[in-house]
């Protein structure tokens, strides 16, 4: 929606500025809380992770003064140990439908780790990871073709709270 569109808006439904300011904040707000968990349903179905590990690695920042507000997400790998339940297979470890050949759980710093040899020596051990940043990707390319009608549906939503009907 362009600032000519929303100035026509105000002028014919007799709302003041800070009213469809308020409006659109609540329908950003609303737009990103449902957009964080279609993001993580999206990355769960790609990499096998759960929901609710993807949710907690998403943050939905707010500046008080405007109505911009920003979704951030960590998209470096998940720890293995993380994705699901993890048992002991004949050649390593399955966790969740992740088959990790090699791998040993140790506990670590008061916590249990994944971990795997590098090579064929003792040392050096590697962390194992699930990659996750380039089903974030995808997700975030999907979710931007839905965005935009659903922010026009949450505002029509929000303004009419403040006693103005319109349909887009």
């Amino acid at each position: 929606m362009s600032i000519e569109e929303l100035e026509k808006l105000i002028q014919n439904l007799g709302l003041s500025k800070g009213e469809v300011n308020k409006a659109m904040k609540r329908a950003i707000g609303t737009v990103l809380r449902g957009s964080k968990t279609l993001m993580a349903r999206d990355i769960a179905q790609d990499t096998k992770v759960k929901v609710k590990i993807l949710s907690n690695r998403m943050k939905i920042f707010d500046r008080e003064k405007d109505i911009a507000k920003k979704l951030s997400m960590i998209t470096y790998s998940v720890p293995a140990i993380l994705a699901g339940r993890y048992r002991k297979t004949k050649y390593g470890y399955m966790v969740g439908s992740h088959n990790i050949k090699g791998a040993f759980v140790h506990p670590y710093q008061g916590r249990e780790i994944m971990f795997k040899r590098k090579g064929k020596s003792r040392y050096p051990l590697v962390r194992v990871r699930v990659p996750v940043h380039s089903s974030a990707e995808q997700a975030l390319i999907m979710l931007e073709a839905r965005i935009d009608a659903r922010l026009r549906k949450a505002f029509a939503r929000e303004l009419e709270i403040f006693g103005g009907v319109i349909e887009f």
